[in-house]
């Protein structure tokens, strides 16, 4: 939805013939001012660093200034013989939003980052940035389509289930093995989630790779809790036996 920016050179052509340029003339004449100039290399602290001369052009005021050819001994400015426009390209492409026309920014995380702390870090610049005056009191700023939405709801949803299967399961167990050796076996289930967090940030050490708290990590803890539950009953009850 936003504008981009154009520069309109409309040449005169009977202007253009009488000063005996032709567009190849207007297309080189302007190719060879806006140019980046290499200026060689400069020693700084052991390393080379290449300088470069700017010779772009950053107004049209600049670019109706530049020779195209010569009459008669004198110089053809490109203002004599075009109008020359710093204007915006004509749109192909329009955002709305609530019946009005707005300019879309998507922001997309890298990969293997954190979505929800993106999506709050964003929201943060944002409110920083109205703080500060550097968006305009009168420029609303809409967050739509924010992903982060349904991923924390998505992961409360499976910590509760977690938590609810860890009570149901220490229900259950009181009635079949006493409150003594259901608080046992319950036992095992924080202590081994708790051993498994602090294993979690050393894994980028002991095997490579970064391993970050995700709906994987998330389901395969939630799978882990029905084996340690089930072996904890076997091993408590052949210790009471």
């Amino acid at each position: 939805g936003a504008l981009d920016r154009e520069i309109q050179i409309n040449v005169d052509m009977y202007k253009a013939a009488l000063a005996g340029v032709d567009l190849n003339d207007v297309g080189q004449a302007i190719g060879g001012e806006n140019v980046l100039i290499p200026a060689g290399q400069l020693s700084v602290d052991g390393m080379k660093r290449s300088l470069s001369v700017s010779g772009e052009y950053t107004d049209a005021e600049q670019i109706a200034n530049t020779v195209v050819g010569s009459i008669q001994g004198g110089k053809v400015y490109l203002k004599d013989i075009a109008e020359i426009k710093d204007t915006v390209k004509e749109k192909e492409e329009f955002a709305r939003l609530d019946g009005k026309n707005v300019i879309t920014l998507q922001i997309v995380k890298r990969a293997g980052e954190n979505l929800i702390n993106t999506s709050e870090k964003v929201r943060g610049i944002i409110t920083e940035m109205k703080q500060s005056g550097e968006i305009p009191p009168k420029l609303d700023v809409t967050v739509t389509g924010d992903q982060s939405v349904q991923t924390r709801t998505s992961f409360k949803e499976l910590i509760n289930t977690i938590v609810i299967g860890f009570i149901l399961v220490l229900i259950v167990l009181m009635f079949f093995m006493g409150v003594s050796n259901a608080f046992f076996v319950a036992l095992s289930v924080p202590l081994s989630v708790f051993v498994a967090f602090m294993f979690l940030p050393l894994a980028d050490t002991i095997v490579g790779t970064k391993i970050t708290l995700n709906f994987i990590v998330l389901f395969a803890l939630l799978f882990g809790l029905g084996i340690i539950v089930d072996d904890a009953i076997v091993v408590i009850e052949n210790t009471h036996r």
